[in-house]
């Protein structure tokens, strides 16, 4: 909720957060003993002479009985796994290294809702909810290496009718399409629309091509599946289309890439990966000029030689080479028409291990990161000397006395403990500094320490900075935060509500003191007053202020310095990821840009492509904050 509290009509937001709340049968006798193991030689001899199947292995377990834990055991053909009030977790896993068929039934009485970890289910979600009454059963391909739901909650399990694959609207939950010669057909077409979280699964198994119909679907990716082939599709309703979120990885050889003249040929699904070994290596990967709306290519290398990704037909920007234990990732959008690079390695130096000159290695990767603390550290840092435009060097430093920074002969402003500074090679190759450090005063509650001790409280405040930089290196934002002092104050009694914290902290005699002694651009102040979160939308020095407290999570922080940097809120992706700006945040740490992507559905972080943002306004503000003081 936004307010417009100030004569300069700067507005603060209020964030009030809502939080909802085998039984083996013992032998009692010798007799009996002595009969079960008359009985089983006869089951062994009968075994052996009729090649009967041995046993299945069955397992009835609760979590009180799995030792409070909601991981599955291995070793076991099947697991019958129990939750009531009383005996409950909130998660549960699927065995980690399961037998071939093996099957797994879910059942739960529990009044408090759990979820399953669908990360090895064929449907592609992230996890099943699991309400009271819920009843699921799943069985393990080997072959495929994933688990299928074989029933509950509300799914369909259905075949084409009549040579056709069409899914009505408005489906169940879960839905599998199931083709093959038998009941084959050469299209499935997914629903116009669906509840949120919906998923249609397609399997076929037939001899001839199935392609998934390119209508109802927001980014239309290959989609083209053979024999043993899965795809799934995720529904969302904000955006009113299905996503695809899981599909058959096909492996494209080095020697294929080679018999094409060097560029990759892409396999008609949606997700290909190219693992160079010493035995089917390139020197050189082209990827190909155009794609299916977010395909994705994964270069992976187990090979002793590099290999060198082109920048053709790719967003690349600095060192693109693929060493042994390497992995990048490309996903192709066809509004910009090229490749974005979606994931890359990054190699990371401690400063005591570098030699005494501080000279950093050449770039071989696109970001490289250098630690430094007292007792490892050096009195200068010289940036790596081979670099391509685009390469980023980030420093941070928690080291005592400040380090020199120098690109060749040219010096660069030197980092000053607990400074975040990313180095960016521009159009020239020339190193340029392209972070603001804004400095922060930080504050908590004598009242605060009372309750948690001034130890924990100060933990906090540095686990919200972290967050708060964590989420604007996450979308490539240029400011970085710095605490340049840490106090505990005592606030006034009349202190009740985060309103009187905030106009409080602005006007306070000591704190202006302390922020002009330690030369502060903002304050960040947090106690026990009524509230969650508060902060002034942009303004002058005297409003870049931001209270939280101790009643609610450390994510605050970057919420409401967030708003100091002039944002307001963005419901752009509720439900499906919140972002930081988002009224009820607490999930995804990024800020709304549209050059960077959810990392599993290939969704910008601003829903449209021409959409909010953020990080240009934050950006654009972050010279004027730093200036402050």
């Amino acid at each position: 909720m936004d307010y417009d509290h100030s004569p300069l009509g700067n507005r603060i937001d209020l964030w009030d957060r809502r939080v909802a709340l085998c039984r083996a049968r013992i032998p009692n006798s010798s007799h009996e003993v002595f009969a079960m193991k008359h009985l089983l030689s006869l089951a062994l001899a009968l075994s052996g002479a009729l090649a009967l199947p041995s046993f299945a292995q069955t397992v009835a377990l609760t979590p009180n009985s799995n030792g409070g834990s909601g991981t599955l055991p291995n070793g076991f053909d099947q697991i019958d796994f129990s939750m009531r009030d009383g005996d409950w977790v909130r998660t549960l896993i699927l065995p980690s290294a399961p037998r071939d068929g093996a099957r797994v039934n879910i059942t739960t009485q529990a009044q408090f809702s759990s979820h399953l970890d669908g990360s090895g289910v064929d449907i592609g979600v992230n996890q099943i909810d699991l309400p009271t009454h819920a009843n699921y059963s799943l069985s393990y391909s080997a072959a495929e290496g994933f688990w299928t739901v074989l029933s509950g909650g509300t799914m369909t399990h259905a075949v084409p009718t009549n040579g056709t694959a069409v899914i009505a609207d408005n489906p169940n939950k879960i839905t599998y399409m199931r083709v093959s010669d038998a009941v084959f057909a050469s299209k499935v077409s997914l629903p116009k629309t669906a509840a949120e979280g919906s998923v249609v699964v397609v399997k076929s198994t037939a001899t001839q091509a199935v392609t998934v119909d390119p209508a109802n679907r927001i980014y239309v990716s290959s989609a083209t599946l053979r024999s043993g082939d899965t795809f799934g599709y995720l529904y969302r309703a904000d955006i009113g289309g299905w996503i695809s979120v899981r599909s058959t990885v096909r492996r494209v050889a080095a020697s294929a890439i080679a018999a094409n003249q060097g560029t990759l040929p892409l396999t008609g699904s949606p997700r290909n990966l190219v693992e160079l070994t010493d035995t089917d290596r390139i020197d050189q990967i082209v990827l190909p000029k155009t794609a299916g709306n977010r395909d994705r290519v994964t270069i992976r290398s187990q090979a002793t030689a590099n290999t060198v990704i082109a920048p053709a037909n790719t967003g690349l920007h600095g060192t693109t080479t693929v060493r042994n234990g390497d992995e990048y990732q490309f996903m192709y959008v066809p509004a910009r028409q090229r490749w974005e690079l979606i994931s890359s390695p990054s190699a990371f130096h401690q400063a005591g291990d570098l030699p005494s000159t501080g000279q950093l290695p050449d770039m071989v990767t696109p970001r490289m990161v250098v630690n430094a603390a007292d007792g490892n550290t050096r009195a200068e840092l010289l940036l790596p000397v081979a670099r391509k435009t685009g390469d980023r060097v980030t420093i941070k430093t928690q080291a005592t006395t400040a380090i020199k920074v120098r690109s060749g002969q040219t010096a660069l402003a030197p980092l000053a403990a607990g400074e975040q500074v990313s180095y960016v090679a521009d159009a020239n190759k020339a190193w340029q500094r392209q972070t603001n450090t804004i400095d922060m005063l930080m504050l908590y509650s004598t009242k605060a320490a009372t309750q948690l001790g001034a130890d924990t409280m100060r933990a906090r405040l540095v686990e919200g900075l972290g967050m708060t930089n964590d989420a604007l290196d996450n979308s490539i934002a240029k400011p970085r935060f710095r605490t340049v002092s840490t106090r505990e104050l005592t606030p006034p009694d009349t202190w009740t509500t985060q309103d009187h914290a905030l106009y409080g902290a602005k006007d306070l005699a000591q704190v202006k003191t302390w922020r002009t002694q330690s030369k502060a651009d903002g304050i960040y102040y947090e106690g026990t007053e009524e509230g969650c979160g508060l902060g002034f939308i942009g303004g002058n020095a005297d409003f870049m202020i931001s209270v939280g407290t101790t009643t609610c999570g450390t994510d605050v922080m970057r919420h409401e310095l967030g708003h100091n940097m002039s944002l307001g809120h963005n419901t752009n992706f509720d439900p499906g990821a919140r972002l930081v700006m988002h009224p009820f945040s607490g999930g995804s740490p990024f800020f709304a840009t549209p050059f960077v992507f959810l990392p599993e559905l290939g969704i910008p972080m601003t829903v449209k492509m021409d959409g909010l943002n953020e990080v240009k306004v934050i950006d654009d503000r972050a010279p004027t904050v730093a200036a402050f003081r």
